[in-house]
């Protein structure tokens, strides 16, 4: 409506425009007032959905410093396995090598004893031969010597 239709108006149709505006302004406030409610509404979803993805974020970041440490931890365990393996073998390596010095020595040691063995029983054998002999001989001029003695005429030279 322009300025020169209102100004033709009279009081009552003024004050029927006027409650016709104000219950129409009523209502816009109330759609406002709704779209207002939906719109905060909206804001505090998206405040949400803000914080659910920091959270998600700082979870995933969680889950990724998990998983570096444990990766980490893995490795070093995998580490230490080895680490212990080659020291085992070096330990392995040097036990048989010492087994077998220890057998060696031992194997000089025993055949040292052997031959000592050996050549006291040689000697050992050369002396009872010695001795057999020295006894036989003996026992021979023994018997000469009874022989004489006694006068047996059965031996002859």
């Amino acid at each position: 409506m322009t300025e020169k239709e209102l100004k033709g108006l009279n009081r009552r149709e003024l004050l029927e425009l006027l409650i016709m505006q104000s219950k129409k302004i009523d209502r816009l406030q109330a759609e406002l007032d709704e779209k207002n409610k939906k719109l905060e509404s909206r804001d505090l979803e998206l405040k949400e959905s803000g914080s659910i993805a920091e959270a998600s974020i700082r979870i995933n970041n969680v889950f990724m410093d998990a998983q570096k440490a444990a990766e980490q931890y893995l490795e070093n365990i995998h580490n230490l396995h080895s680490d212990t393996e080659q020291e085992c073998k070096k330990l392995r390596e040097d036990t048989e090598a010492e087994c077998k010095r220890i057998k060696q020595q031992a194997q000089m040691e025993a055949d040292q004893y052997l031959e000592k063995t050996i050549k006291m029983i040689d000697s050992g054998l050369a002396e009872f031969n010695e001795g057999l002999r020295h006894l036989a001989d003996t026992s021979f001029n023994m018997d000469r010597i009874k022989n004489l003695v006694h006068g047996d005429d059965n031996e002859t030279e």
